[in-house]
């Protein structure tokens, strides 16, 4: 079985952040709507999530 490595998020994880966040079928459950911008996740990154221990 291969080794599974977590880090915290942050906006290095931009790219694959988009990945799903940018989906509005992922979306429809979540407390925000689907991102269209990648500058804007990166600031929600940067801004929210990063300050979260």
């Amino acid at each position: 079985m291969p080794d599974v490595s977590l880090t915290p998020i942050s906006r290095d994880h931009a790219d694959a952040f988009m990945t799903w966040a940018s989906d509005p079928v992922v979306t429809a459950r979540l407390f925000w709507d689907a991102y269209s911008s990648k500058d804007v996740a990166t600031e929600f990154l940067a801004q929210v999530a990063e300050r979260h221990p």
